[in-house]
């Protein structure tokens, strides 16, 4: 599931942020790049998350540069396989708590509003056991963080049958586990321009 672009309007601002998340399958192409490098000057996003690059942080760094965002986090792909980016402007001050494979989480400082909150964002894992260590990971989030709190990303899981088109029927058991974890973490579906973005109000 996928939230290409959100608008959230953070904790005591007057402006909307502009976060821009892709699960892009892939960075190095030359059309995947192009089209990347047209949503960045059309949305002018603060923040971009990208999923799926199967690219190392010297490739990366290339594109980031040339989008001109100033800061940078890496996960590196396992083989051929998975790997995120995490680009930022000056505007806005990004402490990287920790990441790992799926999830990378964040303490967002916005200097012209003076407010803090805390980010995770997530690249889910497609098969029920990783799934399962994603959700508790949340979970264990939730429990230790005291901010409001934005989830955004893949969590390659709907929220109801109908949110899938095309393909298997989504299991029922899932979706339960899924609904499960985000009522355990206080999570609540936002409105986007894309799919999912969640948040839990302190």
């Amino acid at each position: 599931m996928l939230c290409r672009m959100g608008v959230w309007l953070a904790p005591n601002s007057h402006t909307p942020m502009l976060i821009l998340t892709w699960n892009c399958q892939g960075i190095g192409r030359t059309l995947t790049s192009q089209a990347l490098g047209d949503m960045v000057r059309r949305n002018r996003p603060s923040i971009v998350f990208l999923m799926e690059t199967k690219n190392n942080k010297v490739k990366l760094e290339t594109i980031r540069r040339r989008l001109n965002f100033e800061f940078s986090s890496y996960v590196d792909p396992e083989g051929l396989a998975g790997g995120t980016a995490l680009w930022w402007n000056k505007d806005i001050s990004v402490e990287v708590d920790f990441s790992n494979k799926n999830l990378v989480h964040t303490v967002l400082y916005d200097k012209a509003e003076s407010s803090s909150w805390a980010a995770t964002f997530v690249y889910g894992c497609p098969s029920c056991a990783g799934k399962e260590k994603v959700w508790n990971e949340l979970r264990g989030i939730a429990n230790s963080e005291i901010l409001p709190w934005l989830c955004i990303g893949d969590f390659n899981q709907v929220l109801n049958a109908g949110d899938k088109f095309g393909g298997n029927t989504p299991d029922q058991g899932r979706i339960r586990a899924f609904h499960d974890m985000l009522n355990d973490c206080g999570l609540a579906d936002l409105e986007c321009k894309g799919f999912l973005t969640l948040l839990r109000k302190n």
